[in-house]
């Protein structure tokens, strides 16, 4: 599967694993739906509807949302990935954009760039419950 998303694995139909006189890194993008999830609740809530200050979020994020119940529901309750909204599918491109454009500027010892993978990894859907806020 990692070769289907590989460009040059893609050009050659080359198998990923497979040794090459050129190096094949990348740098693999963990927990995407989370990251678009919680810049969506940050951007409407801080920045459109200034309903919360950005300090307001660190000192609710800080105390683990003790306190600050109403609002833990509000970021809860903010647009998420998956639902077919504009709002937050244009904040994933536009992450997911931004970091190609940095991988691809970066190059390793061979000079070939790193490409930025999107992945999950099952584990962290497990664990996701021991983390406090997000």
């Amino acid at each position: 599967m990692a070769s289907a998303l590989y460009e040059r694995c893609i050009e050659t139909g080359e198998n990923v694993a497979k040794p090459l006189e050129r190096s094949s890194p990348w740098f693999t993008l963990f927990a995407f739906g989370e990251t678009g999830d919680c810049l969506a609740a940050v951007k409407k809530l801080v920045y459109d509807d200034k309903k919360y200050t950005m300090a307001q979020l660190k000192e609710a994020l800080l105390a683990n949302w003790e306190g600050y119940e109403e609002m833990r529901q509000d970021f809860i309750r903010a647009p998420k990935w998956g639902n077919d909204d504009d709002y937050v599918d244009q904040i994933y491109v536009r992450v997911y954009e931004d970091l190609g454009k940095i991988s691809r500027s970066k190059l390793d010892s061979c000079g070939q760039p790193w490409p930025a993978l999107p992945e999950n990894v099952a584990m962290h859907t497990v664990q996701a419950s021991k983390i406090g806020a997000l």
